[in-house]
């Protein structure tokens, strides 16, 4: 009996394997870079709409802090008459257009 690695088949397999491992290591490296590009484009895409949300929450931030400092400001509101707030309010708010400020209202406070 002679060893198997001298027979003709057992030759042939490990000249297909042979063959075969650089194109399977090219495609794995090739499937590892689209999975990091992927990744890389995810988190680009995450930090720009992070960026952007900021960006918005900061405008609607300042929005509010004008439209609020301009109701402090308002005499009809500090003689806190009831008629005249409302329209004041009203007018502000459809003015303005700020459909996220719909319950903005006003309240009396008494020191005892």
């Amino acid at each position: 009996m002679f060893p198997f690695w001298n027979s003709l088949r057992f030759r042939l397999v490990l000249l297909v394997i042979l063959g075969i491992m650089p194109s399977l290591f090219l495609i794995l490296f090739n499937g590892m870079e689209q999975r990091r590009a992927a990744i890389d484009h995810a988190q680009e895409t995450a930090f720009q709409l992070a960026k952007e949300l900021s960006k918005e929450y900061e405008v609607l931030v300042q929005i509010t802090r004008n439209t609020l400092t301009s109701l402090a400001q308002d005499p009809a509101l500090h003689e806190q008459d009831r008629a005249n707030s409302s329209r004041s309010f009203e007018t502000r708010l459809r003015d303005r257009l700020l459909p996220f400020m719909s319950t903005l209202g006003l309240r009396t406070y008494r020191v005892m």
